[in-house]
């Protein structure tokens, strides 16, 4: 996924994404808001019956996955420098990579089974 920012910041700036587990059985949403001085109960408002006290988002990013602050990343640019790699702009985009990747690991695993089989029946000749 390519991600373009404004050239300045801007406050309640809204980035969304989607993102896999390494072994693809997992398929997860994020979303990342810029803020430049906002206090924690007005940026995670879900999350202060858990954290009453909370560091204000000072020029930096919360990123949120399912209703949990996962991250705060510092400055403009930080979603520049994510990993891109498995980033994807729709659910349907990472989920039909998911596809793919499992349809594929499952021939392969067929094949190794048949492998696996082969050698069985030529250790177990007479």
């Amino acid at each position: 996924m390519h991600i373009e920012l404004p050239n300045d910041p801007v406050d309640g700036y809204e980035l969304c994404w989607y993102d896999t587990n390494a072994d693809c059985t997992l398929v997860r949403s994020y979303r990342a808001v810029f803020h430049i001085n906002t206090p924690f109960k007005e940026a995670c408002p879900s999350l202060v019956r858990y954290h009453s006290i909370g560091l204000p988002f000072v020029q930096s990013w919360a990123v949120v996955s399912d209703r949990n602050l996962m991250s705060r990343d510092a400055g403009w640019s930080a979603p520049m420098h994510f990993n891109h790699d498995r980033m994807y702009a729709t659910r349907e985009e990472a989920v039909a990579v998911c596809e793919k990747y499992i349809r594929n690991r499952i021939a392969n695993l067929q094949r190794e089974i048949a492998e696996f089989n082969t050698a069985l029946e030529k250790l177990l000749r007479p």
